[in-house]
């Protein structure tokens, strides 16, 4: 700092420091299980699906997402508190949603969403099935 004044060799010293982190992070990925092994290979992931974070409570957050080219997904700056997650993409079954909770400074890492390919004309009624739950 120079305030102008000449042969003033006094020292500043600045303290900083940050305040609590109050958000945190989602992250996972989306895919077609193209060998039925049950697990995310390289090459299955799903392009463009269409990741939600909602907000269980009233006071929500939400942000939709698009996963890249390797079916991956990322939310950051996610307030402190408890979603929802969901999927979907065009020519797929929607898969179950996703409950989890979100910590300041944390990162959640979502296991792996497998969506399955639509078959003809007539869908699974998508809200016969139960919400799994990330802790």
């Amino acid at each position: 700092v120079h305030d102008g004044k000449a042969a003033d060799n006094a020292s500043f010293k600045a303290q900083v420091s940050a305040a609590p982190a109050t958000s945190g992070g989602v992250t996972g990925v989306v895919f077609e299980d193209k060998n039925g092994d049950g697990k995310f290979d390289a090459g299955e992931g799903i392009a463009g699906a269409s990741v939600s974070l909602a907000a269980v409570s009233a006071a929500g957050f939400v942000n939709p997402a698009l996963t890249g080219a390797d079916g991956a997904y990322t939310f950051s700056d996610v307030p402190a508190g408890a979603y929802n997650l969901t999927v979907t993409a065009a020519g797929y079954i929607g898969a179950p949603p996703v409950a989890l909770t979100v910590s300041p400074g944390q990162t959640v890492a979502v296991p792996s969403i497998a969506l399955a390919k639509k078959v003809g004309p007539v869908d699974v009624d998508e809200s016969l099935y139960l919400p799994m739950i990330v802790r």
